[in-house]
């Protein structure tokens, strides 16, 4: 079976879970880059180390309107070679789009995946943004074969666009833990961090530099821990916008020495620096899935993280396998955090039992939910073997 995956930008979860579906006996699979990253104003995503690909993949900027065009027109010679399954992994841009329209009118059984669908006002300028919106998402819920979203939070949207329940499969946002441990382990990923350490209780923030990330709601709870005394190191790991703003709240607070910013880090480094953290901190204040509460889970780690990302609301249950507190409330933070920070039998029991909880989904789980779903319901798809 010949697969054709047009996806967005590339990132070490995604290549993550298409190497899962080459593991499927008999798929050839194909995977359409419509983008080399995200160009967003307040995106900071650059990556250019990824896991090792076992698939056939195209590359293209997508930048700007010539660059979407460009991309739609290589989308379309792909899809002209008849692939026999077809991914489409969201609706927010042309070759996307440009995907689900041929794959109706040529009748290629196509999914989508996505995280959520935004329930608000279009993005766009354009005057009939929100009617080609609303036409390409009934193509989709009436035509696809399944609608794969994140969590309960993508379930909720999903609906609420009017996709029929049925069609629905969680396939969530995960990582490959195999590969993360590996790299956490790997000596050329690592940075001298010795003498800022020293034997302190080590936080992690890893994010965008925006406003929805909650890095200032996590600055101003881990000023007051300063104030009482309380030793730690927080690292923040990450690029965007508003660095230089979470820079300067960081010496107006008086934490210089208990704070380091590292940028953005590739995966290798990523892992490193989970693997060596004690604490995760997650603090967004709006968060439709947030992979890294998978990723602080599968390394073991005590991940506290606020009730507004929703792979927490999916995944911890509070003071059991992770911590959660109120969106926006430094002061519960500072509660939570002063908490683990103190006991270490908590800390460790949280972390063994989140490490218990995030194996259970993984990117071949994903691949096994939508297979057994296509068995079940569609007869083109009887003869999947299933790993």
């Amino acid at each position: 079976m010949k697969v054709l995956i047009i996806s967005t930008e590339p990132t070490p979860y995604k290549t993550d879970l298409y190497n899962a579906f080459c593991d499927i006996p008999d798929w050839q699979v194909c995977v359409f880059y419509a983008l080399i990253k995200s160009w967003e104003p307040d995106a900071s995503h650059n990556f250019v180390t990824l896991p090792d690909r076992k698939y056939h993949a195209y590359f293209y900027p997508g930048k700007g309107f010539w660059g979407q065009l460009v991309s739609t027109y290589n989308s379309i010679l792909q899809l002209r070679k008849k692939p026999d399954f077809l991914i489409i992994c969201t609706l927010s841009k042309l070759p996307f789009i440009t995907a689900v329209l041929y794959a109706v009118i040529w009748k290629i059984p196509f999914v989508l995946w996505d995280d959520h669908f935004n329930i608000g006002t279009p993005n766009s300028k354009f005057i009939f943004a929100k009617i080609i919106r609303s036409f390409i998402r009934q193509l989709v819920f009436r035509f696809s074969k399944a609608v794969l979203i994140c969590g309960n939070y993508g379930w909720a949207t999903a609906i609420e666009a009017g996709c029929s329940e049925d069609k629905l499969i969680n396939f969530p946002y995960v990582v490959d833990y195999q590969r993360l441990k590996y790299l956490a382990n790997d000596p050329n990923s690592f940075i001298d961090l010795k003498d800022e350490i020293k034997n302190r209780i080590i936080i992690l923030f890893s994010g965008r530099m925006i406003e929805r990330k909650g890095l200032g709601i996590l600055l101003s709870a881990v000023a007051q821990l300063l104030k009482e005394d309380i030793d730690f190191l927080l690292i923040i790991e990450g690029d965007g916008p508003l660095k230089h703003k979470y820079e300067t709240m960081t010496k107006e607070l008086n934490l210089n020495e208990h704070v380091i910013f590292v940028g953005f880090s590739q995966m290798d480094r990523h892992a490193y620096l989970l693997s060596i953290s004690n604490i995760v901190v997650v603090p967004s204040t709006e968060d439709p899935w947030g992979i890294v509460v998978h990723e602080g889970m599968l390394m073991g780690k005590a991940v506290c993280a606020s009730d507004a990302v929703c792979s927490a609301r999916d995944l911890i249950q509070d003071g059991v396998n992770g911590l959660l507190f109120p969106s926006g409330d430094w002061a519960a933070l500072k509660s939570k955090l002063k908490t683990i920070i103190y006991n270490h039998e908590m800390r460790f029991s949280l972390g063994k039992k989140a490490k218990t909880t995030a194996e259970y989904w993984t990117p071949k789980r994903n691949v096994n939910n939508l297979l057994s779903y296509l068995k079940q319901h569609y007869s083109d798809f009887k003869n999947i073997e299933i790993g």
